[in-house]
């Protein structure tokens, strides 16, 4: 009887800690520059997060660039690179129960880490994945945003 308690208390455990308590929105304004990534602790406890996250994790999901002769948008090929940045990985901050907390990065800076530095309308869907983050938590994406490099 002790073995089945304890083995049940190990598979709650188990999925207890897979679920990911962490909400995540992804805003963007628009035509605007920046995106704001909203972190919120779901959680009972404090979770440990980043300060910081680099724009090197953020690579692109998707791409589309307007094509002004037929004024559709034209599929292009995202590339995923692999990321290895050891400096990357910064100071952790306690996010208490029910709080949150703001990233700010920019559309220019993640198109031109992604290699994307031709004048157009483009919009694309970004994702990260990042190691810092609670266990489930760790990959981000977001919707179609749009930004024209000038």
């Amino acid at each position: 009887m002790k073995k089945i308690t304890f083995i049940l208390i190990l598979y709650v455990n188990f999925f207890y800690s897979q679920k990911c308590q962490l909400d995540y929105s992804i805003k963007s304004d628009g035509i605007n520059d920046s995106i704001k990534i909203l972190v919120k602790n779901n959680d009972r406890k404090s979770l440990k997060i980043p300060k910081r996250i680099s724009t090197v994790f953020f690579q692109l999901k998707e791409i589309e660039k307007f094509d002004n002769e037929t004024n559709v948008f034209v599929r292009q090929k995202a590339t995923s690179k692999d990321i290895n940045c050891p400096f990357c990985h910064k100071k952790l901050i306690n996010l208490k129960s029910q709080k949150s907390h703001t990233y700010i990065h920019y559309k220019s800076d993640i198109l031109m880490f992604n290699n994307i530095n031709e004048k157009g309308l483009y919009r694309f869907k970004i994702y990260a994945y990042i190691i810092d983050f609670p266990s489930g938590c760790k990959t981000l994406e977001s919707e179609w945003m749009s930004y024209e490099i000038k």
